[in-house]
């Protein structure tokens, strides 16, 4: 398969999920929409209480309810997904000694929060009928770019330390993460 019969089947994969474009009527991917809420009513009150940050009422509800929800014993809200993925890649030990491994086709914030710590970001192919990273390619990737030292997974090249996988979901569909976390534990 070229280049371009690729490029022609994740066109049509997208336009499945979100439908075809006209010049005259496109289509967004992510258009708010808040008919039949409250959403001016919470803007206002944050306004009047001076609290438009990452604190105040607002955001404690936010992370109490998600605790709630989830289980967990904490949550904190972030300003962006950039900065959760962030986030979440320091927690794990991405640091510019270190690589990641993520799918070349995402938001641009994937690779930012990579870059932003300083590591090296790895681009893996996708599977075509979810988008996401393809567990057999990064297999084979792993196979052929690393070697297992010391239960470290090390770049033969550079020698840094191949430090997380980010499996992203695009458009709707959930990527192959059973198999992505399968060869990730491996």
């Amino acid at each position: 398969m070229n280049e371009n019969d690729f490029s022609v089947l994740i066109l049509d994969a997208i336009k499945q999920v979100v439908g075809t474009s006209v010049s005259d009527h496109p289509i967004a991917l992510h258009e708010p929409f808040f008919s039949g809420t409250n959403a001016w009513g919470y803007v206002r009150d944050c306004l009047d209480s001076g609290w438009v940050s990452t604190t105040g009422k607002w955001v404690s509800r936010f992370e109490d309810e998600l605790t709630s929800f989830t289980g967990a014993k904490h949550a904190i809200a972030v300003t962006n997904g950039t900065v959760a993925l962030r986030l979440a890649l320091h927690l794990v030990g991405v640091t510019s000694d270190t690589e990641v491994i993520l799918p070349p086709l995402s938001f641009v914030a994937t690779a930012n929060a990579v870059a932003h710590l300083g590591a090296i970001p790895h681009f893996v192919d996708i599977n075509i009928s979810n988008l996401g990273i393809d567990a057999k390619k990064l297999d084979a990737y792993l196979e052929k770019i690393t070697t297992l030292k010391k239960g470290k997974l090390i770049n033969k090249k550079s020698k840094n330390i191949i430090k997380a996988v980010i499996p992203t979901h695009v458009f709707g569909n959930a990527c192959d993460i059973i198999n992505l976390k399968k060869i990730s534990k491996k």
